[in-house]
C-alpha cells in the first residue's frame, strides 16, 4: 500500500490561494462518508474561513490591525488545514481517489534531476603543471588571480 502525501502549498501562499484551498477542503469533507472521525469540528473550521475571508476584506484598508488579524487567522486556518491533511492521509488508505474526494492534492512523489544552473562554473584555483626540462613548471590562473597577481606585484 502506498501511502498519499497532501500537498501542503497552502504553508506559504497568498491570502486568497489559502481562502481558495480552505474552501475547497471544507466541500471535500463536509458530508463525506470516508472521514467520519474528524479532528477538528467542521463547524469550526467553518466559522474559522468565514472569518477569514472577513479578515482579508478588511486588510485591504491597509491598516497594521487589519493586517494582524488577517496573519492571526490564517495561522489558525493553516493550522487547522494541517491537521485535516494529516488526517486524510492517513484514513484514505492509499486510495487516491478518496484522497482526492477531501479536497486536497496530492504532492509528487517523484524526484526531479537538477542539472547545472547556467552561468555558473565551478571556482578555478591555480593548477601546475609539469614543463619540459625538469625542475621547472608552468603556473596557470585564473583571469581573476592573475589581475590579483600583477597587482601585487606592481605590475599594473
Amino acid at each position: 500500500m502506498r501511502r498519499i502525501k497532501a500537498l501542503l502549498d497552502f504553508v506559504r501562499t497568498t491570502p486568497a490561494n489559502l481562502l481558495v484551498r480552505a474552501n475547497a477542503v471544507y466541500a471535500g469533507l463536509n458530508g463525506n462518508p470516508a472521514y467520519t472521525r474528524l479532528p477538528v469540528d467542521l463547524s469550526e473550521f467553518r466559522a474559522e474561513i468565514d472569518g477569514y475571508a472577513a479578515a482579508i476584506a478588511e486588510a485591504l484598508d491597509g491598516s497594521k490591525r487589519a493586517f494582524a488579524e488577517r496573519k492571526r487567522r490564517g495561522e489558525v486556518v493553516v493550522h487547522m488545514l494541517l491537521k485535516f491533511a494529516h488526517y486524510v492521509e492517513i484514513e484514505c488508505n492509499g486510495d487516491l481517489p478518496t484522497f482526492l474526494s477531501s479536497g486536497f492534492q496530492p504532492a509528487s512523489t517523484s524526484r526531479t534531476q537538477n542539472g547545472p544552473r547556467l552561468g555558473h562554473y565551478p571556482r578555478r584555483s591555480a593548477r601546475l603543471f609539469p614543463a619540459i626540462t625538469a625542475g621547472n613548471c608552468w603556473l596557470r590562473l585564473s583571469p581573476c588571480q592573475r589581475r590579483t597577481a600583477m597587482n601585487c606585484a606592481g605590475l599594473r
